[in-house]
Protein backbone atom coordinates (compact mmCIF):
# COMPACT_ATOMS: atom_id res chain seq x y z
CA UNK A 1 0.00 0.00 0.00
CA UNK A 2 1.20 3.51 -1.12
CA UNK A 3 -1.33 6.03 -0.61
CA UNK A 4 -4.79 6.33 1.28
CA UNK A 5 -7.49 8.88 0.60
CA UNK A 6 -9.34 11.19 3.15
CA UNK A 7 -12.55 8.62 2.24
CA UNK A 8 -10.86 4.97 3.16
CA UNK A 9 -9.46 4.42 -1.17
CA UNK A 10 -6.00 3.10 -0.98
CA UNK A 11 -3.78 2.11 -3.81
CA UNK A 12 -0.40 0.16 -4.02
CA UNK A 13 0.66 -3.32 -5.28
CA UNK A 14 -1.09 -6.46 -5.42
CA UNK A 15 -0.34 -10.55 -6.87
CA UNK A 16 2.95 -10.03 -8.48
CA UNK A 17 3.26 -6.38 -9.46
CA UNK A 18 0.04 -4.99 -10.57
CA UNK A 19 -1.34 -1.75 -9.66
CA UNK A 20 -4.38 -2.20 -7.42
CA UNK A 21 -7.06 -0.37 -5.63
CA UNK A 22 -9.00 -1.02 -2.34
CA UNK A 23 -12.30 0.83 -0.84
CA UNK A 24 -12.79 0.51 2.55
CA UNK A 25 -10.31 -2.52 2.68
CA UNK A 26 -11.89 -4.13 -0.54
CA UNK A 27 -10.16 -4.63 -3.50
CA UNK A 28 -11.48 -2.65 -6.29
CA UNK A 29 -9.45 -2.91 -9.11
CA UNK A 30 -6.14 -4.07 -10.37
CA UNK A 31 -5.18 -5.61 -13.67
CA UNK A 32 -3.16 -8.91 -13.42
CA UNK A 33 -1.58 -8.04 -17.36
CA UNK A 34 -0.15 -5.02 -16.27
CA UNK A 35 3.56 -4.46 -14.28
CA UNK A 36 3.57 -1.62 -12.33
CA UNK A 37 2.10 0.26 -8.86
CA UNK A 38 -0.28 2.95 -8.29
CA UNK A 39 1.53 5.49 -6.30
CA UNK A 40 -0.62 8.03 -5.15
CA UNK A 41 -4.40 8.89 -4.85
CA UNK A 42 -5.95 12.40 -4.56
CA UNK A 43 -7.95 13.07 -1.29
CA UNK A 44 -11.55 12.44 -2.58
CA UNK A 45 -10.33 9.01 -3.68
CA UNK A 46 -11.57 9.55 -7.38
CA UNK A 47 -8.17 9.94 -9.19
CA UNK A 48 -5.26 7.67 -8.79
CA UNK A 49 -1.63 7.62 -10.82
CA UNK A 50 0.96 5.33 -10.73
CA UNK A 51 3.57 3.66 -13.15
CA UNK A 52 4.12 0.63 -15.12
CA UNK A 53 6.76 -1.31 -16.88
CA UNK A 54 9.19 -0.28 -13.90
CA UNK A 55 8.39 3.82 -14.46
CA UNK A 56 8.58 3.89 -18.17
CA UNK A 57 5.43 4.40 -18.39
CA UNK A 58 3.25 7.13 -16.59
CA UNK A 59 -0.36 6.61 -15.62
CA UNK A 60 -3.75 7.93 -14.20
CA UNK A 61 -6.92 6.70 -13.58
CA UNK A 62 -10.20 8.14 -13.05
CA UNK A 63 -13.05 6.48 -10.65
CA UNK A 64 -14.06 3.54 -12.97
CA UNK A 65 -12.64 4.85 -16.70
CA UNK A 66 -9.70 3.22 -18.43
CA UNK A 67 -6.43 3.88 -17.43
CA UNK A 68 -4.91 7.05 -19.43
CA UNK A 69 -1.17 6.96 -19.94
CA UNK A 70 0.67 10.45 -19.39
CA UNK A 71 3.00 11.86 -21.86
CA UNK A 72 6.94 12.27 -20.24
CA UNK A 73 8.72 15.48 -20.32
CA UNK A 74 10.27 15.82 -23.95
CA UNK A 75 13.41 17.74 -24.23
CA UNK A 76 15.32 18.27 -27.69
CA UNK A 77 18.71 15.80 -27.61
CA UNK A 78 17.93 13.95 -24.52
CA UNK A 79 16.63 10.90 -24.21
CA UNK A 80 13.96 9.77 -21.37
CA UNK A 81 14.95 7.10 -19.03
CA UNK A 82 11.94 7.10 -16.77
CA UNK A 83 9.37 8.97 -15.55
CA UNK A 84 7.33 8.65 -11.61
CA UNK A 85 3.93 10.07 -10.43
CA UNK A 86 4.40 11.02 -7.34
CA UNK A 87 1.05 12.59 -6.40
CA UNK A 88 -2.46 13.73 -8.29
CA UNK A 89 -5.34 16.03 -6.63
CA UNK A 90 -9.09 15.81 -7.34
CA UNK A 91 -9.03 17.41 -11.12
CA UNK A 92 -6.63 14.95 -12.39
CA UNK A 93 -3.44 17.16 -12.03
CA UNK A 94 -0.45 15.06 -11.46
CA UNK A 95 3.21 15.71 -10.42
CA UNK A 96 6.07 13.80 -10.28
CA UNK A 97 10.03 13.21 -11.67
CA UNK A 98 11.22 12.86 -15.49
CA UNK A 99 14.64 11.43 -15.84
CA UNK A 100 16.55 12.22 -18.62
CA UNK A 101 20.44 11.16 -20.08
CA UNK A 102 22.60 12.88 -21.72
CA UNK A 103 25.56 10.71 -22.30
CA UNK A 104 26.45 9.14 -19.11
CA UNK A 105 24.57 12.21 -17.10
CA UNK A 106 21.46 11.33 -15.98
CA UNK A 107 19.37 14.50 -14.54
CA UNK A 108 16.11 14.48 -12.49
CA UNK A 109 13.29 17.43 -13.47
CA UNK A 110 9.96 17.77 -11.99
CA UNK A 111 6.88 17.90 -13.85
CA UNK A 112 3.37 18.32 -13.54
CA UNK A 113 0.87 17.24 -15.63
CA UNK A 114 -2.20 19.64 -15.99
CA UNK A 115 -5.88 18.12 -16.13
CA UNK A 116 -5.59 17.79 -20.08
CA UNK A 117 -2.47 15.63 -19.42
CA UNK A 118 0.12 18.42 -20.82
CA UNK A 119 3.37 17.70 -18.94
CA UNK A 120 5.32 20.63 -18.18
CA UNK A 121 8.77 21.10 -16.46
CA UNK A 122 8.56 23.13 -13.00
CA UNK A 123 12.08 24.22 -13.20
CA UNK A 124 13.38 24.12 -17.02
CA UNK A 125 16.52 25.64 -16.35
CA UNK A 126 17.55 24.24 -13.06
CA UNK A 127 20.63 21.03 -12.72
CA UNK A 128 18.22 19.15 -11.44
CA UNK A 129 15.02 19.04 -9.43
CA UNK A 130 12.04 16.53 -7.81
CA UNK A 131 8.27 16.97 -7.18
CA UNK A 132 7.11 14.57 -4.44
CA UNK A 133 3.46 15.65 -3.56
CA UNK A 134 0.57 18.05 -4.20
CA UNK A 135 -2.41 19.15 -2.37
CA UNK A 136 -6.35 19.78 -3.25
CA UNK A 137 -4.80 23.40 -3.74
CA UNK A 138 -2.26 22.92 -6.18
CA UNK A 139 1.02 23.39 -3.95
CA UNK A 140 3.70 21.87 -4.93
CA UNK A 141 6.20 20.17 -2.82
CA UNK A 142 10.28 18.80 -3.54
CA UNK A 143 13.68 19.46 -4.11
CA UNK A 144 15.52 21.55 -6.74
CA UNK A 145 19.29 22.14 -7.40
CA UNK A 146 20.05 25.51 -9.22
CA UNK A 147 23.43 25.66 -10.58
CA UNK A 148 26.77 23.52 -11.03
CA UNK A 149 27.66 22.32 -7.73
CA UNK A 150 24.69 24.28 -5.75
CA UNK A 151 22.90 22.68 -2.86
CA UNK A 152 19.94 20.58 -2.76
CA UNK A 153 16.96 22.59 -1.35
CA UNK A 154 13.25 22.22 -0.46
CA UNK A 155 10.83 24.04 -2.46
CA UNK A 156 7.25 24.90 -2.37
CA UNK A 157 5.98 26.12 -5.70
CA UNK A 158 2.97 28.23 -5.47
CA UNK A 159 1.01 29.09 -8.55
CA UNK A 160 5.03 29.85 -9.87
CA UNK A 161 6.16 31.74 -7.23
CA UNK A 162 8.87 29.68 -5.25
CA UNK A 163 9.45 29.26 -1.20
CA UNK A 164 12.44 27.65 0.51
CA UNK A 165 10.11 25.79 3.48
CA UNK A 166 13.05 25.31 5.45
CA UNK A 167 14.46 28.95 5.71
CA UNK A 168 17.28 29.21 8.17
CA UNK A 169 18.01 25.60 8.03
CA UNK A 170 21.63 24.72 6.52
CA UNK A 171 22.83 21.91 4.21
CA UNK A 172 20.88 19.87 1.87
CA UNK A 173 17.56 19.21 2.33
CA UNK A 174 14.22 17.72 0.50
CA UNK A 175 10.40 18.78 1.08
CA UNK A 176 8.69 14.93 0.65
CA UNK A 177 5.22 16.04 1.78
CA UNK A 178 2.32 18.75 1.67
CA UNK A 179 -1.22 18.53 3.84
CA UNK A 180 -4.56 20.17 2.29
CA UNK A 181 -4.23 23.34 4.80
CA UNK A 182 -0.25 23.45 3.92
CA UNK A 183 1.65 21.59 6.41
CA UNK A 184 4.89 20.82 4.91
CA UNK A 185 7.68 17.80 6.21
CA UNK A 186 10.71 17.27 4.72
CA UNK A 187 14.27 15.60 5.55
CA UNK A 188 17.86 16.93 4.83
CA UNK A 189 21.28 15.90 5.87
CA UNK A 190 24.30 18.04 7.37
CA UNK A 191 27.55 16.70 9.00
CA UNK A 192 27.69 18.17 12.44
CA UNK A 193 24.48 16.35 13.29
CA UNK A 194 23.70 13.84 10.67
CA UNK A 195 20.33 13.27 9.26
CA UNK A 196 17.32 14.79 9.87
CA UNK A 197 13.76 15.97 9.63
CA UNK A 198 11.88 19.25 9.27
CA UNK A 199 8.33 20.72 9.94
CA UNK A 200 6.70 23.29 8.62
CA UNK A 201 3.16 25.09 10.02
CA UNK A 202 2.01 28.45 8.70
CA UNK A 203 6.37 29.25 8.22
CA UNK A 204 7.48 27.90 11.66
CA UNK A 205 10.04 25.59 10.79
CA UNK A 206 10.67 22.85 13.48
CA UNK A 207 14.06 20.82 13.20
CA UNK A 208 13.21 17.23 13.98
CA UNK A 209 16.71 15.48 14.73
CA UNK A 210 17.58 11.75 14.18
CA UNK A 211 20.93 11.79 15.84
CA UNK A 212 21.52 9.02 13.10
CA UNK A 213 24.75 9.49 10.24
CA UNK A 214 23.22 6.65 8.14
CA UNK A 215 20.42 7.18 5.79
CA UNK A 216 17.58 5.85 5.35
CA UNK A 217 15.15 8.08 7.37
CA UNK A 218 12.47 9.46 5.12
CA UNK A 219 8.91 11.28 6.08
CA UNK A 220 6.35 9.71 3.77
CA UNK A 221 3.03 11.78 4.65
CA UNK A 222 1.66 14.82 7.07
CA UNK A 223 -1.71 15.69 7.68
CA UNK A 224 -3.82 18.59 8.83
CA UNK A 225 -3.24 17.96 12.44
CA UNK A 226 0.60 18.06 11.46
CA UNK A 227 0.80 14.31 12.22
CA UNK A 228 3.92 13.18 10.18
CA UNK A 229 4.32 9.32 9.53
CA UNK A 230 7.86 7.90 7.97
CA UNK A 231 10.35 6.05 8.45
CA UNK A 232 13.56 6.06 10.71
CA UNK A 233 16.79 4.01 10.72
CA UNK A 234 16.53 3.28 14.49
CA UNK A 235 13.00 2.38 15.05
CA UNK A 236 11.34 1.65 11.45
CA UNK A 237 8.20 2.76 11.24
CA UNK A 238 7.30 5.66 13.31
CA UNK A 239 4.45 8.76 14.23
CA UNK A 240 5.99 12.08 14.85
CA UNK A 241 3.28 14.84 16.56
CA UNK A 242 4.44 17.50 19.06
CA UNK A 243 8.06 16.91 18.90
CA UNK A 244 7.86 13.39 20.04
CA UNK A 245 8.23 9.78 18.21
CA UNK A 246 6.18 7.12 18.55
CA UNK A 247 6.88 4.03 16.95
CA UNK A 248 4.47 2.04 15.28
CA UNK A 249 4.69 -1.43 15.91
CA UNK A 250 4.38 -0.85 19.80
CA UNK A 251 1.37 1.36 19.30
CA UNK A 252 -0.35 -2.39 17.41
CA UNK A 253 -2.31 -4.65 18.93
CA UNK A 254 -0.55 -7.85 16.68
CA UNK A 255 1.24 -10.56 18.01
CA UNK A 256 4.25 -10.39 15.86
CA UNK A 257 6.34 -7.44 17.22
CA UNK A 258 7.86 -6.52 13.88
CA UNK A 259 4.65 -7.11 11.18
CA UNK A 260 4.83 -3.18 10.46
CA UNK A 261 7.51 -2.46 7.67
CA UNK A 262 6.60 1.13 6.87
CA UNK A 263 4.27 4.05 7.14
CA UNK A 264 3.42 5.83 3.82
CA UNK A 265 0.65 7.98 4.03
CA UNK A 266 -1.67 9.69 6.85
CA UNK A 267 -5.18 11.12 6.37
CA UNK A 268 -7.11 14.13 8.38
CA UNK A 269 -8.25 11.52 10.40
CA UNK A 270 -5.08 9.77 11.86
CA UNK A 271 -5.42 6.13 9.37
CA UNK A 272 -2.13 5.25 8.38
CA UNK A 273 -1.21 3.70 5.58
CA UNK A 274 1.32 0.76 6.21
CA UNK A 275 3.23 -2.10 4.91
CA UNK A 276 4.05 -5.31 6.56
CA UNK A 277 4.32 -8.49 6.62
CA UNK A 278 2.13 -12.01 8.53
CA UNK A 279 2.58 -15.14 9.38
CA UNK A 280 1.27 -18.20 7.85
CA UNK A 281 1.47 -21.09 10.03
CA UNK A 282 5.09 -21.32 11.80
CA UNK A 283 7.48 -20.40 9.55
CA UNK A 284 6.36 -19.01 6.03
CA UNK A 285 5.40 -15.17 5.95
CA UNK A 286 3.49 -13.08 3.28
CA UNK A 287 3.34 -9.12 2.70
CA UNK A 288 0.52 -7.50 3.53
CA UNK A 289 -1.35 -4.09 3.15
CA UNK A 290 -2.89 -2.10 6.31
CA UNK A 291 -4.36 0.46 7.23
CA UNK A 292 -3.93 1.31 10.90
CA UNK A 293 -6.96 3.14 12.64
CA UNK A 294 -6.79 5.21 15.89
CA UNK A 295 -7.80 3.51 19.29
CA UNK A 296 -10.74 5.93 20.76
CA UNK A 297 -11.69 4.02 23.83
CA UNK A 298 -9.49 1.41 25.71
CA UNK A 299 -7.04 0.88 28.11
CA UNK A 300 -3.66 3.09 28.51
CA UNK A 301 -0.61 1.61 30.21
CA UNK A 302 1.61 4.42 32.08
CA UNK A 303 4.15 3.43 34.33
CA UNK A 304 7.59 4.85 36.43
CA UNK A 305 10.57 2.90 37.75
CA UNK A 306 12.14 3.87 41.37
CA UNK A 307 14.76 2.56 44.11
CA UNK A 308 16.98 1.53 41.25
CA UNK A 309 19.95 -0.33 42.52
CA UNK A 310 22.82 -1.95 40.71
CA UNK A 311 25.41 -4.60 41.17
CA UNK A 312 28.28 -5.94 38.85
CA UNK A 313 29.94 -8.78 38.97
CA UNK A 314 32.73 -10.35 36.15
CA UNK A 315 33.07 -13.97 34.97
CA UNK A 316 36.15 -14.01 32.58
CA UNK A 317 35.44 -11.35 30.35
CA UNK A 318 31.80 -11.15 30.64
CA UNK A 319 30.45 -8.40 33.42
CA UNK A 320 27.53 -10.02 34.98
CA UNK A 321 25.09 -6.91 35.99
CA UNK A 322 22.34 -7.11 38.68
CA UNK A 323 19.30 -4.41 38.56
CA UNK A 324 16.84 -4.17 41.67
CA UNK A 325 13.97 -1.85 42.06
CA UNK A 326 10.36 -1.18 41.97
CA UNK A 327 7.85 -0.80 38.43
CA UNK A 328 5.04 1.05 38.91
CA UNK A 329 2.21 0.37 36.24
CA UNK A 330 -0.76 2.26 36.22
CA UNK A 331 -3.94 1.87 33.83
CA UNK A 332 -5.03 5.31 32.79
CA UNK A 333 -7.21 4.36 30.14
CA UNK A 334 -11.42 3.93 30.12
CA UNK A 335 -11.13 0.27 29.89
CA UNK A 336 -9.97 -2.65 32.00
CA UNK A 337 -6.00 -3.85 30.87
CA UNK A 338 -5.52 -7.69 30.87
CA UNK A 339 -2.30 -8.94 32.57
CA UNK A 340 0.97 -8.63 30.17
CA UNK A 341 4.67 -8.47 30.35
CA UNK A 342 7.14 -5.77 30.68
CA UNK A 343 10.30 -6.10 29.00
CA UNK A 344 13.74 -5.04 30.94
CA UNK A 345 16.59 -3.74 29.24
CA UNK A 346 20.02 -2.57 29.86
CA UNK A 347 21.25 0.49 27.40
CA UNK A 348 24.72 0.17 26.61
CA UNK A 349 27.32 2.56 25.24
CA UNK A 350 28.97 1.54 21.39
CA UNK A 351 29.16 2.75 18.16
CA UNK A 352 25.41 1.07 17.27
CA UNK A 353 22.56 3.65 18.11
CA UNK A 354 21.15 3.11 21.25
CA UNK A 355 22.90 -1.02 21.65
CA UNK A 356 20.78 -2.96 24.25
CA UNK A 357 21.35 -6.55 25.69
CA UNK A 358 18.77 -9.46 26.33
CA UNK A 359 15.54 -8.27 27.31
CA UNK A 360 14.66 -10.01 30.83
CA UNK A 361 10.46 -9.72 31.26
CA UNK A 362 8.44 -8.68 34.43
CA UNK A 363 4.77 -10.13 34.60
CA UNK A 364 2.14 -7.10 35.59
CA UNK A 365 -1.51 -8.25 36.55
CA UNK A 366 -4.57 -7.02 35.33
CA UNK A 367 -5.82 -3.71 36.02
CA UNK A 368 -8.66 -1.73 36.08
CA UNK A 369 -9.48 1.81 34.69
CA UNK A 370 -7.52 3.94 37.13
CA UNK A 371 -5.86 0.98 39.27
CA UNK A 372 -2.23 1.17 40.02
CA UNK A 373 0.45 -1.79 40.91
CA UNK A 374 3.83 -1.89 41.89
CA UNK A 375 5.79 -4.89 41.07
CA UNK A 376 9.54 -5.10 42.87
CA UNK A 377 12.28 -6.88 40.53
CA UNK A 378 15.70 -8.32 40.48
CA UNK A 379 17.22 -9.68 37.24
CA UNK A 380 20.62 -9.59 35.39
CA UNK A 381 22.16 -8.93 32.81
CA UNK A 382 25.14 -9.56 30.79
CA UNK A 383 26.55 -6.90 29.40
CA UNK A 384 30.32 -6.44 27.43
CA UNK A 385 30.21 -2.71 27.37
CA UNK A 386 29.28 0.91 29.87
CA UNK A 387 25.79 0.25 31.06
CA UNK A 388 24.10 3.94 30.70
CA UNK A 389 20.43 3.40 31.34
CA UNK A 390 17.59 0.93 32.01
CA UNK A 391 15.03 0.56 29.27
CA UNK A 392 11.24 -0.77 30.31
CA UNK A 393 8.46 -1.58 27.75
CA UNK A 394 4.93 -1.91 29.12
CA UNK A 395 2.93 -4.61 27.16
CA UNK A 396 6.19 -5.92 25.22
CA UNK A 397 4.13 -8.32 23.22
CA UNK A 398 1.16 -6.16 22.46
CA UNK A 399 -1.10 -8.08 24.28
CA UNK A 400 -3.29 -4.85 25.34
CA UNK A 401 -5.84 -2.72 23.22
CA UNK A 402 -4.67 0.88 23.83
CA UNK A 403 -4.91 4.85 23.94
CA UNK A 404 -1.38 5.13 24.14
CA UNK A 405 -1.55 8.73 25.17
CA UNK A 406 2.09 8.62 26.38
CA UNK A 407 4.72 5.90 24.38
CA UNK A 408 4.95 2.83 26.18
CA UNK A 409 8.52 3.43 26.73
CA UNK A 410 9.70 4.25 30.10
CA UNK A 411 13.46 5.31 30.26
CA UNK A 412 15.33 5.77 33.44
CA UNK A 413 19.17 6.78 34.47
CA UNK A 414 20.79 3.88 36.30
CA UNK A 415 22.83 5.28 39.73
Amino acid sequence: MLALSENGVAVGVVGIGSPARWVNGKLDWYDEKLSGEASCVSDDGEWLGGNLETSTVPFRKHANEPLEELTPLQFENLETVSTYVAGIRSDGTAVGICTTRAGDNLVEHAVRWSPDGHAEALFPLANSSAAYGINEGGTIVGAVRNGPGGLIRPFVWRDGAVEDPAFGLDGELAARAISANGNVVGSGYKKEFGHFWFFNRGGQVTFIPLNTQTGGSTPSAVNDTGLVVGNTQKDGPVAWLNGHFYPLNPLTPRADPASITSARDVNRYAEIAANGYERVGFINERFSANVLTPVREGADLQGSVADLRVRSARSGRRKLITVTGKLRAVNAGSAPAPSCVAALELETSGAAPRATTAQRLVRLPQLAPGQSQTVAFSTAFIASRHVSGLLVTLDSRNRVLELNKSNNLIEASLP
